[in-house]
């Protein structure tokens, strides 16, 4: 993918950069995915915006950012051309999120220009979420933000039937990175996505060989700012004693065989047991391989902290499924139909419910509520003929009472 517009600026580019990277916030798709209602397939999630509670982290980071006074330092802001990328750009950078919402954010005074790169966007084909608007229409919205170094109005590097290609997605970040140390700018922020910047970090890390810390090269979460420090290589050698380096570093370094990082022969050791050697579960005891060991931990493990869905108890996996058949069996209290329900028949009980005021309503059409069954084969009185049957058999009580009194105050008098 080519930068339109772009101009060598390696001259007057400085010594060393900082990049302040931030994943947009939580956008509809995340949300509609995560709750399993929508696929990432789905034409409804077309360009997604941003969730009300991603607006609400926006807001959370422009105070952020202002109150330790990188909003100040921030010369260029670069962002992705998807909507959920450009809300939060202008959102955290601008004050404002578009203008059909201009009063969510307040805008600021002093802020950076906004410049909308295609090659900084999520990664791209098949998902109608990744997939954005046409330019035209952006502009309309978005009047804060530079579109000239995008050539195509509509969308022209999405693919219907074909996702881009890991490896794709970490040459477009390296690409990316290369064009942003030209720039002269010192401090730039890039608002993207998830993949890209993970996919980016770790192909600078592996690829390039320069250093990231571990905490970086985990998937970043939505509207999570991380900062890292890009220094200009001071090792560059001149012709006539590159045979001369080479000789050093043959001696001194060699290739790791699983990630292929160029590492200090003395340091081997320290690099395969800290990147690559299998890593203890303080829970279970077992040996995990450290590329899946954060899905063990919370989500494979058997003697991993998990609560009951019914008393809400955490105990480990493992002893989970016994539990709960215990558990599951209680009984509560069901006060609409006055009837004992099982925990794990609660919801099921609720939808049909003879108490609850819908199942009334239609029950009332066709039996009178006398006739109701409390669901296993019991006729089930209802409380107001209850409570006039209560007061009947009272009346007739007393009237007895007050009767039998009168016939054995005559009775003397007669006899």
């Amino acid at each position: 993918m080519e930068l339109c517009g772009v101009q060598t600026l390696r001259r007057s580019s400085p010594n060393f950069k900082t990049l302040h990277l931030v994943r947009h916030a939580q956008g509809i798709h995340n949300v509609e995915i995560e709750k399993g209602e929508l696929t990432a397939l789905s034409g409804k999630l077309f360009d997604a915006h941003l969730s009300l509670t991603g607006i609400q982290q926006v807001s959370d980071m422009r105070k952020e950012i202002s109150k330790s006074g990188l909003l100040n330092t921030v010369q260029l802001v670069i962002t992705s051309p998807l909507r959920r990328a450009m809300q939060t750009s202008v959102g955290i950078f601008r004050g404002q999120e578009d203008m059909n919402q201009s009063d969510i954010f307040p805008k600021v005074n002093n802020s950076p220009p906004i410049v909308a790169l295609e090659i900084c966007r999520e990664r791209m084909g098949l998902y109608p979420c990744d997939k954005r608007e046409s330019i035209s229409t952006y502009r309309t919205y978005f009047s804060e933000i530079d579109f000239t170094m995008i050539e195509s109005d509509e969308d022209a590097q999405w693919q219907a039937e074909e996702r881009e290609d890991m490896e794709e997605v970490s040459a477009r970040g390296l690409h990316f990175l290369k064009w942003l140390w030209e720039r002269p700018e010192k401090d730039i922020a890039v608002v993207s996505h998830g993949i890209f910047l993970q996919q980016t970090l770790r192909a600078l890390h592996e690829k390039v060989g320069t250093p990231v810390e571990e905490n970086h090269l985990k998937r970043f979460a939505n509207c999570e700012l991380r900062s890292i420090r890009l220094e200009k290589s001071d090792r560059d050698i001149p012709a006539p004693n590159i045979d001369l380096h080479r000789v050093h570093c043959a001696r001194n370094l060699e290739k790791c065989k699983i990630c292929g990082d160029m590492v200090p022969k003395k340091h081997a050791e320290e690099h395969f047991s800290n990147t690559h050697a299998p890593v203890p579960c303080s829970m279970c005891k077992e040996t995990i391989d450290r590329e899946v060991f954060n899905s063990h931990t919370e989500e494979i493990c058997p003697k991993r902290m998990v609560t009951c869905e019914f008393c809400e108890f955490p105990l480990p996996a493992l002893d989970l499924p016994e539990h709960q058949e215990v558990c599951g069996n209680r009984t509560e209290l069901c006060y609409q139909c006055n009837s004992y329900v099982r925990l794990r028949e609660t919801y099921n009980h609720e939808t049909k419910c003879p108490g609850s005021v819908l199942n009334n309503v239609e029950s009332s059409r066709r039996v009178p509520r006398a006739a109701e069954g409390d669901g296993n084969g019991r006729r089930r009185r209802d409380n107001g003929v209850s409570n006039k049957r209560l007061f009947f058999t009272i009346a007739i009580t007393g009237i007895a009472v007050l009767i039998g009194s009168l016939f054995f105050q005559r009775k003397p008098e007669g006899s």
